[in-house]
């Protein structure tokens, strides 16, 4: 089992299907049509547990963001394979359509990347037929 589908259930399945088709689709609450990430099976606006999925446009604008130079912890052993891509980053990225998510600006140096900064989704193949979603700068 990847590590990807050990975070894959019934209520997500629709967000990493779309990644593998290379598509960001996000849930919008059948009932008040809140579009909420991260992924929930109730609406944190209504309460209500029906909602479907939709695609976004992956278009957005970075909010926040932060950069990591080495990792520390227990989980070193099971993301070694990530240490490469060090140093990297993590950023707030608000969608043109209005949720937030979280996620990576890629190929971007460290002290290039700026709040603000217009970004598109990426789907980067992580292999076993599993995608991740990234972002690069417009």
């Amino acid at each position: 089992m990847s590590a990807i589908e050990k975070h894959v259930d019934d209520v997500s399945e629709p967000y990493w299907t779309g990644l593998k088709e290379g598509e960001l689709r996000i849930q919008r609450c059948a009932s008040c049509g809140y579009l909420r990430h991260p992924i929930s099976w109730l609406c944190p606006e209504c309460l209500h547990e029906d909602s479907e999925w939709i695609a976004m446009s992956g278009r957005g604008t970075v909010e926040t963001f932060v950069w990591y130079f080495e990792f520390i912890g227990a989980a070193v052993g099971e993301l070694a394979g990530y240490q490469k891509e060090l140093p990297y980053n993590v950023a707030a990225i608000r969608l043109e359509e209005g949720p937030r998510l979280i996620s990576t600006v890629r190929d971007v140096a460290f002290g290039d990347l700026s709040v603000g900064a217009a970004v598109h989704a990426v789907f980067d193949d992580v292999g076993d037929g599993w995608s991740l979603l990234r972002f690069v700068e417009n």
